[in-house]
């Protein structure tokens, strides 16, 4: 009876590391680095109240708000237009 073939051996980059092991350290140093960097204490104004934070959580808080904002405007969008055509 015949051996079953050795599975294909996946692509992998230098030194049998696939690039998206090497993707993901690179990412995770740049953040490193960015809280690093920005690690200075601001004062945040809210209508009601104040906090104090870092500025890399002010960038990170400022990134979600415009990602929510950027997820829902389609989705209202549809939503009204799927009203309109019933």
């Amino acid at each position: 009876m015949a051996e079953p073939a050795p599975p294909a051996r996946k692509r992998t980059g230098v030194a049998g590391v696939s690039w998206k092991t090497i993707a993901l350290v690179v990412l995770g140093l740049y953040i490193l680095l960015l809280v690093i960097v920005n690690s200075e204490r601001v004062k945040l104004d809210f209508v009601f109240f104040h906090a104090n934070t870092s500025v890399f959580f002010l960038v990170l808080l400022s990134f979600l708000l415009g990602a929510g904002v950027m997820w829902l405007i389609p989705h209202l969008n549809r939503r009204s237009n799927a009203r309109e055509k019933s």
